[in-house]
């Protein structure tokens, strides 16, 4: 027996907590392991491609399949066929009335430097509203009515102003 050994028996290198090289081994590759696993776990799934779902029909009390989805893709559908020139329809020009009337478009002409009283109402009498020169344009709006031996239309110059002007001195415009 040795001296100093404390009767155990025992010396420094045959036991105690480190004995041997299997832990000097296992306790690194263990560390390792946990960081691997966490790495997988918590890191890689972020940078990685999404996880494919895949759809079993489940079975129902009454031993039939339940419906299940089925995705298709769209394509884009390609023009494969060539136009064609089709005619357009062209409009009918518009005949220029014959006549005064209403919705037409007249002009006033043969006043002369007396200009045309456009008026109240129909009739000489009537109160005058302004005057207007030859060449004055106007919308057919009323009329016609006789009085004081002219055929008188109720008129718009489209700047506010309606009012009643003998026909005599009206021509059609287009």
């Amino acid at each position: 027996m040795a001296i100093g050994s404390g009767g155990s028996g025992r010396s420094r290198d045959e036991g105690g907590i480190l004995e041997g090289s299997w832990l000097w081994v296992a306790l690194p590759v263990g560390v390792l392991g946990l960081i691997a696993a966490l790495w997988f776990l918590v890191i890689a799934p972020a940078g990685g491609a999404p996880p494919k779902a895949t759809v079993t029909p489940a079975k129902t009390a009454t031993s039939q399949a339940a419906p299940s989805v089925t995705l298709a893709s769209i394509e884009k559908p390609t023009n494969t066929a060539q136009p064609t020139d089709v005619p357009l329809p062209t409009a009918a020009p518009t005949a220029m009335p014959t006549a005064i009337g209403l919705g037409v478009r007249v002009e006033v002409t043969g006043t002369g430097a007396q200009q045309l009283s456009v008026r109240s109402a129909a009739g000489t009498s009537a109160t005058r509203l302004k005057f207007v020169p030859d060449g004055t344009k106007f919308v057919v709006v009323g009329g016609p009515e006789d009085a004081n031996g002219y055929t008188w239309w109720k008129v718009d110059d489209q700047a506010g102003t309606v009012g009643w002007v003998a026909g005599k001195f009206l021509k059609l415009t287009p």
